[in-house]
């Protein structure tokens, strides 16, 4: 509500004065960082596409530090979000040896996606900070690069970040709670249960049905 509404009503206000697409959508920052690729204001009219979008990963050029979350979400609106990369320092040790660059050389790739799968693949010549247009969650998500752990990082308030080595390198991103798995496994046992009773009764009423027909 805080960043998102006041650029929806700002990309309206443009697109109905006539403003075309690829400079109604710039600086709309937060909509952009999401990935957002249409817009449908007006019901009885096409969707309008935007061409700002920034996909669904990217490489940065460099790191704003910041304290607070509140610091963060500041931050957004008037950063160039496509190049620079929000971060709490809480990070900052993570870091250590790592500088960003220019390169234009560096690419992340999606090639799967999941609900609770996506795989990219990444290159670049150099350690970097790549950010994921996706929803930082904590909460059961791990990031695998080439199969080894990586410590998924919060960036820009609300995405998923991580430092990547120099390279080609595939980075999977897994849904996976311990606590979900349990329940999915007691749910399973408690339906077979429920199942084989079932069965049991049927068997029964069937015994007992013949039983009366023979006598």
């Amino acid at each position: 509500e805080f960043e998102i509404q006041p650029e929806i009503q700002e990309l309206i206000n443009r697109l109905q004065n006539g403003v075309p697409p690829h400079i109604a959508f710039e600086n709309m920052n937060a909509l952009n960082m999401l990935n957002t690729q249409y817009l449908i204001y007006n019901p009885g009219a096409e969707p309008v596409e935007n061409p700002n979008n920034l996909g669904p990963a990217w490489f940065v050029n460099e790191i704003k530090w910041v304290t607070t979350p509140d610091e963060a979400i500041l931050s957004i609106k008037d950063m160039d979000i496509a190049g620079t990369a929000i971060i709490s320092d809480k990070y900052s040790s993570l870091f250590t040896g790592v500088n960003p660059t220019s390169n234009p050389e560096k690419t992340i790739t999606l090639k799967d996606y999941k609900p609770n799968r996506l795989v990219y693949e990444s290159e670049a010549p150099n350690t970097e900070f790549g950010v994921f247009s996706e929803i930082y969650y904590p909460e059961g998500w791990t990031a695998t690069i080439d199969g080894n752990l990586s410590e998924i990082i919060r960036v820009n308030y609300v995405l998923r970040g991580l430092i990547i080595p120099s390279g080609n390198h595939e980075i999977v991103f897994t849904f996976d709670p311990p606590g979900y798995t349990t329940a999915n496994t007691i749910s399973l046992i408690s339906s077979s249960l429920l199942l084989l009773f079932g069965l049991w009764v049927l068997s029964k009423l069937f015994r007992g049905n013949l039983q009366g027909r023979i006598e």
